[in-house]
């Protein structure tokens, strides 16, 4: 059997440990206190001053990111003022109970439904969360 000659095993060495440095990358952490006793932190050593420095190792890649949240359930406000708004935007006469009995006794005429409308559009705004927007 033969044996590999020395430098052939030095630059396979070279070659693992650019490797290992690759996977592995050291950073330095340096914290130290000014005079009013704020705690302060950075990559580099303040000048004149004495500070204590910590090795942080990052290995491999870094964290994906977290999946954005769902979308919250609408409330029963909202889902009740969506579906008001969709039946006064419709043009349909639209009945009232005036007297509370649980019956339809009146048509709201086009002044009142659009009031009715307005109220139905501002009560969304309040309920309804706003639609996410792309970043």
């Amino acid at each position: 059997m033969r044996t590999p000659p020395v430098s052939a095993l030095l630059v396979l060495m070279a070659g693992l440990a650019a490797a290992a440095t690759a996977e592995a990358q050291t950073t330095r952490l340096y914290q130290w206190k000014d005079a009013s006793g704020v705690t302060h932190y950075s990559d580099k050593p303040p000048e004149g001053r004495d500070a204590s420095d910590r090795a942080i190792v990052n290995h491999g890649e870094p964290a994906t990111p977290a999946a954005p949240a769902a979308r919250p359930a609408e409330s029963a406000q909202c889902t009740n003022a969506r579906h008001n708004l969709d039946i006064l935007s419709k043009n349909v006469k639209v009945q009232v109970d005036n007297d509370g009995d649980g019956k339809p006794d009146d048509v709201l005429d086009e002044a009142g439904q659009a009031n009715q409308k307005a109220i139905a559009e501002a009560e969304v705004r309040a309920y309804c969360p706003a639609p996410a927007t792309a970043r």
